[in-house]
């Protein structure tokens, strides 16, 4: 029940101001007279509006503590999302290092395979050249395996001359006698030759014929 208090009609009001105040004061009369279940059903709706005030204010309260978590978890989250762009940035500026690295070292192998290229064709004379060597040094070794064979069959027929002039020495000494006897031979027959020959000369032409009617063959007499 609103308590009301007795009000004197102010003074110097102009008639619809004093219409007013009436109509108020009769208002609040009719107000202050409402019936009980008008004043019940008021309270409820009341009550139900405190309750209703209530919910809202606990729902407020969970909305807000929702809000703060989810202003801390998309700050987190955004914290997560710079520190994650942070990374990534960090990534394709190693990636990018990375293909420049790998561009560069195509290039120093597209480089060196020209090299190479250039090399095996500097090597081919020089292959060819080694090659040629190794021939030599084959038809060297054979000629040095065919020297130390001939060297061998040399020792060998060497050893075998040896030994056959050790066996034949008797006879060459021998036969040496006999060229010694045979030119003394010679020399004598030489000499006796001479002698036959100078004594022709001394004797005349007519030394070596017999004289008329004596046998040839000295002064001994005829066979009767």
């Amino acid at each position: 029940m609103i308590p009301t208090m007795p009000l004197s009609p102010p003074r110097n009001l102009s008639p619809g101001v004093a219409a007013l105040l009436a109509a108020c004061l009769l208002a609040g009369c009719v107000l202050e007279r409402e019936s009980t279940l008008s004043r019940s059903a008021r309270q409820r709706d009341l009550q139900a509006l405190r309750t209703e005030r209530r919910q809202l204010e606990l729902e407020r309260d969970i909305l807000t503590r929702r809000a703060g978590e989810l202003q801390r978890a998309t700050a987190s989250a955004r914290d997560a999302a710079v520190a994650a762009e942070a990374r990534l940035r960090a990534t394709e500026a190693k990636l990018h290092h990375e293909l420049d690295r790998l561009v560069v070292a195509e290039q120093d192998l597209a480089a060196a395979r020209t090299r190479a290229a250039e090399i095996e064709a500097e090597l081919a004379p020089l292959r060819a050249l080694e090659q040629t060597l190794k021939q030599r040094e084959q038809r060297l070794a054979d000629a040095n395996q065919r020297a130390q064979e001939l060297q061998q069959q040399i020792a060998a027929a060497e050893a075998a001359a040896t030994e056959a002039a050790a066996r034949l020495q008797p006879k060459l000494a021998a036969l040496q006698a006999e060229i010694a006897a045979a030119t003394k031979i010679d020399q004598a027959l030489t000499e006796a030759q001479a002698a036959v020959a100078a004594g022709k000369a001394f004797l005349g032409p007519n030394a070596g014929k017999p004289e008329a009617g004596k046998p040839a063959g000295g002064g001994a007499n005829p066979k009767k």
